[in-house]
């Protein structure tokens, strides 16, 4: 769901609370696209699990999508004791052929990667491209 719609939704239910109607909904829209113009954006999203973080960005989306080895197509995350990972772009194939989790990579070390199953939870999602790119 774009911004704009999730917008809309919230407003055009509170248009109808207590009428029944949504006499107030094109109001309502011309105010979202004045908030959308002037750069609000939805609180952050946290996620609170493996099987969450693994449904961010799927290896078989990023692959089916052709998008491999762009790490400008990387999904980041910041997690509870506050380290920044981007997605791991590298292994896709590898994580679908032995059915690992997804990889993140912890920004600015030279670690291994990490899986969805050893991360501090909850994470917030910082960037996920196919969220923006849906938005836009």
């Amino acid at each position: 769901m774009s911004e704009r719609d999730a917008l809309t939704e919230v407003l055009d239910a509170v248009s109808q609370r207590g009428h029944g109607q949504t006499f107030l909904a094109p109001f309502f829209r011309g105010v979202v696209d004045l908030v959308l113009a002037a750069g609000w954006r939805p609180p952050t999203r946290k996620i609170e699990t493996a099987d969450e973080l693994d449904v961010l960005q799927p290896a078989q989306a990023l692959l089916d999508a052709n998008m491999d080895g762009r790490n400008d197509l990387a999904a980041v995350i910041r997690d509870d004791r506050g380290r920044v990972y981007t997605r791991d772009m590298d292994n896709l194939a590898d994580e679908l052929d032995k059915g690992r989790p997804a990889g993140w990579w912890e920004t600015g070390t030279d670690r291994d990667d990490r899986d969805s199953h050893t991360m501090a939870y909850p994470v917030t999602v910082l960037l996920n491209p196919t969220e923006e790119s849906d938005n836009a």
